[in-house]
């Protein structure tokens, strides 16, 4: 009987490591990201570039993750979680060296686009090895709890990039990660329990078709913001990735036992569900990030440290709320929950339309506040509707496929975002120094806003009949 006892208290301390090694590699990808949007204008500065032009810099990142992730459950079967997630955590590590050392833009995103590749299996497989170690009825508690140390990336992250610009140099934004990720790998290396691999064949005319249509669907967008390609190709690239995509469906529906995502995910209601979801309300999650920043320094005229610091209240409310969403969810269910939640994040980011140079400053940290709360509750309830009914023989795949859709669906929305600013003439606002840059923000604010509100429709569709409809329902 203590035998048993020992070995259960085992198993749940080497839970409890996991979700931790987990957490902090998502605290440094976290991190990262938030550091490099509070700094773009003084790297454009440094290199000589346009700050309303420096979307290739997250977006090279972000085309890079989600080419990779539908390999990285592959790869972590393949080799194992625990080989697969060290790997991943010394190229992200030097691929941050190497954006350090550049000196030009094009070596930047270049280093960006190498640093993607440790980002593009980091977090994916920890969560993986989280998922496959705790058990269906305390996944949510598992996932929010791994995302609550990485929330305090988007709170340190951006008082961090405002000192380190206002006292430093932008170089240090990238070496901060250096400690970090020695720190975590040798971490991993001593306490990360070891999953057994499982040599599996890999769909990789499927990978093809799909990696295509993700890159040039994204690569269409982003275009518009001021790449010098015609419209024309521009149109092209579009409809190439929308071949390619068709083309992957009907492969993977004519071969559904080599599919690089099986077609039976899409049985399950729940996850086709929180898939489509994902598309489009993660949207407002990829510009708000990028246009923060930018609108408080160039619109505004705030320093980087000030505009790191009315960032806080954003990352401080976020892990606030996440004690809440498990509540919420049980006592409302998905479907009310999500439309309530989307409306309510789509009027907030309209109310950014309402900043002007004269605002309160109370007014502004207080929307960026109560924003982060309805955030937070939004992406923990997107990953687990999504993932919660997926059987365990299918979670590789599940969980590939929805960090793909995710970082497809940011990278979109820093596209969009930056088109949206390039369509509104923020770009010869800010060349001619005039006075109506803040009218092309409030523009593109409202644009992302009235679309998240209307992206709430999607739970009131036929097809969201059926999903899971509230957690503890599979307990």
């Amino acid at each position: 009987m203590t035998a048993v006892k020992n070995k259960i208290e085992n198993m749940q301390n080497n839970r409890r490591v996991l979700a931790w090694l987990v957490a902090v590699a998502f605290f440094m990808q976290m991190l990262d990201g938030t550091i490099l949007n509070t700094g773009l204008p003084a790297i454009a500065r440094s290199l000589g570039a346009n700050p309303l032009r420096m979307q290739s810099v997250v977006i090279s990142y972000m085309l890079t993750v989600a080419f990779l992730i539908p390999v990285s459950g592959w790869l972590a079967d393949f080799f194992g979680t625990k080989r697969v997630f060290i790997s991943a955590i010394f190229i992200f590590t030097l691929g941050s060296l190497a954006c350090a050392m550049s000196q030009s833009l094009w070596q930047l995103v270049l280093a960006r686009i190498f640093q993607g590749v440790g980002g593009a299996l980091m977090v994916p497989v920890g969560r993986l090895a989280v998922m496959r170690v705790f058990p269906q009825k305390e996944m949510v508690s598992a996932l929010s709890f791994i995302t609550i140390p990485g929330l305090v990336g988007p709170l340190v992250g951006p008082i961090l990039g405002g000192i380190i610009v206002y006292y430093l140099n932008w170089h240090w934004i990238f070496l901060i990660n250096l400690p970090i990720g020695v720190i975590c790998a040798l971490l991993t290396r001593y306490f990360m329990p070891k999953v057994k691999p499982m040599k599996m064949a890999f769909d990789w005319p499927g990978y093809f078709f799909f990696s295509a249509a993700v890159i040039l669907m994204s690569l269409s967008l982003a275009s518009a913001e001021g790449v010098n390609i015609s419209t024309r190709m521009t149109v092209f690239m579009f409809l190439a990735g929308l071949f390619f995509m068709l083309a992957y469906a009907r492969f993977s529906f004519t071969r559904p036992w080599r599919a690089l995502f099986k077609p039976r995910l899409f049985y399950e209601r729940s996850f086709a569900v929180g898939i489509i979801a994902n598309i489009f309300l993660r949207f407002a999650a990829g510009a708000l990030p990028f246009l923060g920043p930018l609108m408080l320094q160039v619109g505004l005229g705030f320093s980087a440290l000030k505009a790191g610091l009315t960032m806080i209240p954003m990352g401080i409310t976020s892990i606030w709320a996440k004690t809440m969403i498990e509540g919420n969810l049980n006592r409302f269910g998905y479907k009310k929950f999500m439309i309530v939640n989307t409306v309510i994040i789509g009027a907030l980011i309209s109310c950014y339309a309402l900043i002007n140079v004269d605002s309160s400053y109370i007014f502004i940290l207080a929307l960026f506040g109560v924003l982060g709360i309805f955030n937070s509750m939004q992406f923990t309830a997107l990953n687990t509707l999504t993932l919660i009914a997926v059987p365990k023989r299918d979670l590789s795949q599940a969980n590939s496929l929805l960090s793909a859709i995710m970082q497809l669906s940011i990278s979109l929305g820093v596209g969009v975002a930056g088109a949206a600013l390039a369509f509104f003439n923020a770009h010869n606002y800010y060349a001619q120094g005039s006075s109506r840059l803040m009218y092309a923000f409030h523009a593109t604010y409202l644009s992302v806003g009235i679309f998240t509100i209307v992206a709430a429709s999607l739970f009131l569709m036929p097809f969201a009949k059926n999903i899971v409809d509230r957690p503890n329902k599979l307990q």
